[in-house]
């Protein structure tokens, strides 16, 4: 049975629109948002069609299509836009079709608009598949819960990674899953690859952690990071990150402070070293910089080997680390003396700075080294 009147296509000028907000629901920031790109590139051809019903005063109620509605006016269109018009007799009736029209809609997953944009020729997808293809991955065609080995749906954290650390970075991340763990179904998955691609971008030694990887246990290390998030803030990322460095810490112990490393010639800048690593059949050659010169830091002793000794500044050490991860803060170690706090490395006096930004910004009194307690 076929319910309804049968539409006609009308072309209704801007004025003569409204929307009733009695259902139709609220334009939000991200709603907001979109208007202003579909404003920014509007396009006939993408305007498709309104779906209104005859109002009041002669003018026609949108149902479908209040935010393109907006973009015209954010425009100053003064033109008639292409509308579908059915006729309704009560404004329950106009909101029982909004719910079905909005309700019944099949969402576009991640995995298909990244696969439409590359074949639009778009550059982010682009370089996407081309790290992906360079270590080994395959990019699924479905977004499912599962996925075989080498395989992945994740295109959003990958594509993010090629944004923020670089073509090669994420290649070289890429790598050393695929590397350690190429028999796992859905080894690929968002929070591991997050944790990967800061640990390579942060300088970490490829071949330790291609190893310390292998020996872990995903879904073990997934369970046991989200425990660790619930209880010290932050994300799982992050904390996946830190049971990586713990890993590690077992398979090449870093120095025991900065100045075991420090070059002999004290007035010249250290100057990148250059060292091939073999991954599998995939050859990256990485530079890791010298970290300049710092008073020896302390570390949870279950993250890496201390640079120093002593319970109370161990204990300050990790709060400040916990309470940076409470306020959403990116931070994962660096060697044994060194945060990586987002982009930027940082080292004691750096950390207690960054922890002391957020105390100001809550009203509450400052951290110091001497008043651990705060």
């Amino acid at each position: 049975m076929i319910g309804g009147a049968r539409p006609e296509l009308r072309w209704i000028n801007v004025a003569s629109l409204f929307v009733d907000h009695t259902y139709q629901r609220p334009v939000r920031a991200d709603g907001q948002n979109s208007i202003r790109r579909i404003a920014g590139k509007f396009d006939w051809r993408l305007i498709g069609s309104l779906t209104v019903t005859p109002g009041r005063a002669g003018k026609y109620a949108v149902i479908d299509g209040q935010h393109r509605l907006a973009a015209a006016r954010l425009r100053d269109l003064t033109a008639d836009l292409p509308c579908i018009v059915i006729e309704t007799s009560t404004v329950a009736e106009q909101a029982a079709l909004f719910l079905a029209l909005n309700r019944d809609r099949v969402a576009v997953q991640p995995i298909q608009q990244f696969w439409s944009a590359l074949v639009a020729g778009e550059d982010l997808p682009r370089r996407v598949k081309a790290a992906c293809d360079a270590a080994g991955v395959t990019i699924a065609r479905v977004q499912t819960g599962r996925h075989k080995p080498l395989v992945t749906s994740s295109v959003g954290a990958i594509s993010r990674a090629v944004a923020r650390y670089g073509d090669q970075t994420t290649t070289n991340a890429l790598a050393i899953i695929a590397a350690s763990h190429p028999e796992t179904p859905s080894a690929f998955g968002g929070p591991l690859m997050n944790a990967v691609f800061a640990s390579v971008a942060g300088g970490a030694d490829l071949i330790a952690l291609r190893d310390a990887l292998a020996q872990t246990d995903l879904s073990a290390a997934l369970i046991k990071a989200r425990v660790e998030r619930h209880n010290n803030g932050g994300n799982i990322a992050c904390a996946l990150q830190a049971i990586l460095y713990r890993e590690m810490s077992a398979v090449v112990a870093p120095p025991a402070s900065v100045d075991a490393i420090r070059p002999k010639n004290k007035k010249k800048p250290a100057k990148p070293s250059v060292r091939p690593a073999t991954l599998g059949d995939l050859r990256i050659v990485t530079a890791k910089a010298v970290p300049p010169k710092t008073t020896p830091l302390d570390l949870p002793p279950a993250v890496v080997p201390l640079a120093v000794d002593g319970t109370e500044e161990v204990e300050s050490a990790a709060r400040l680390v916990r309470f940076l991860r409470s306020r959403d803060c990116e931070i994962a170690p660096v060697g044994a003396s060194h945060w990586k706090l987002g982009r930027t490395t940082v080292d004691r006096e750096g950390l207690l700075a960054a922890a002391n930004r957020h105390r100001v910004a809550m009203d509450k009194p400052p951290y110091s080294w001497a008043n651990r307690r705060g």
